[in-house]
């Protein structure tokens, strides 16, 4: 079956993308720029800790699917997913406090693994808040890790080494809460690539020719960028030009003399594309503040007619929706006026 070319529909888990073995597909489809980044990062105990726990007694013949079928119906009840994984005891087990019970074993399981996997994305969420999406190695954590590990997994393989010395990137596409980097992503799409995390390397440590080359062959030092093949198609950045200029007075219409955008209003905040504004005109440290902004749209299969979107009146996330579906390569015009203080 050939992987979706759109991100999953919140009511159909089988819609979700499943990366199987593929590593390159796997890398990219969490935001990682170099295959290496990702064996780093499933070496590393920040990722190890929540693989080991997701092992004790769970079934492998459920199906994953079965858990994104579990986070639906947690969400229909109020998102309770999102508070079951709050604390845990300790660094490297969740608490079986917050696991409910159930005398159904199979829901148990499913509920049990759910937390894992929300309280991993939160973790990861945590980390880039902190710090940049980046995680030290704590020597000790790495090495209980480690024994626990090769515990696990009867000493069938051994956990390359890692550099303790430098930091881990995290996967930057488990965010919970920020779907905005791409188009139409629901809130389960995070959660779909800590489970594919999950799942990957539960399928590497298994006796079998890919676990030999997983763990026998990788490298954790060396650079293997992730091929444009690798990223699932709604990922793909489509440029966009947007051009700014001023409000001329009296109209909706921007100023012929414009700027280009280096900043991309489709992913930054509108905090962010504000300042970028003041920026790109020479306003920082001055009083000067930017006080209104219209991005102008060609309307429909008209080319001679446009629709104003002013935010304010817009919200920032529908123009960023707006601006998402346009073609590639389409130049946007976003006009601004000023506002004096003091």
């Amino acid at each position: 079956m050939d992987p979706p070319t759109q991100p999953g529909h919140p009511s159909d888990p089988r819609s979700y993308l499943d990366v199987g073995l593929d590593e390159g597909l796997l890398a990219g489809y969490c935001g990682f720029e170099d295959v290496c980044e990702l064996r780093r990062y499933l070496c590393s105990h920040a990722f190890l800790c929540y693989w080991l726990e997701s092992t004790k007694g769970w079934a492998r013949d459920i199906p994953w699917e079965a858990v994104l079928d579990t986070f639906i119906e947690l969400q229909c009840s109020g998102g309770r997913h999102l508070n079951l994984i709050t604390r845990r005891r300790t660094r490297y087990s969740v608490s079986v406090n917050l696991y409910p019970v159930f005398e159904d074993r199979l829901r148990e399981q499913l509920e049990k693994m759910a937390c894992i996997v929300a309280g991993m994305a939160n973790s990861i969420t945590k980390a880039f808040v902190l710090s940049a999406g980046m995680a030290s190695i704590d020597p000790a954590a790495q090495l209980k890790a480690k024994r626990m590990f090769h515990s696990r997994t009867r000493r069938t393989f051994c956990l390359p080494k890692i550099d303790l010395s430098s930091a881990v990137q995290l996967p930057q596409l488990i965010l919970v809460g920020d779907q905005a980097q791409f188009a139409r992503e629901s809130q389960l799409e995070p959660f779909n690539r800590a489970l594919q995390l999950l799942r990957f390397f539960t399928a590497a440590t298994e006796d079998t020719p890919f676990g030999e080359y997983f763990f026998r062959t990788s490298q954790l030092d060396a650079t293997v960028p992730v091929g444009t093949h690798c990223i699932p198609p709604w990922m793909v950045y489509k440029p966009l030009v947007v051009e700014i200029g001023f409000l001329r007075s009296g109209t909706d219409k921007a100023q012929k003399e414009a700027y280009y955008s280096d900043v991309d209003p489709r992913l930054a905040t509108q905090k962010v594309f504000r300042e970028h504004i003041r920026e790109v005109f020479y306003l920082l440290g001055t009083n000067a503040y930017v006080s209104e902004i219209v991005f102008f749209l060609q309307d429909g299969n008209d080319a001679n007619s446009q629709v104003a979107l002013r935010v304010g009146d817009v919200n920032w996330h529908i123009i960023q929706d707006r601006l998402k579906d346009l073609p590639a390569g389409c130049t946007v015009e976003c006009g601004f006026s000023l506002k004096v203080l003091g």
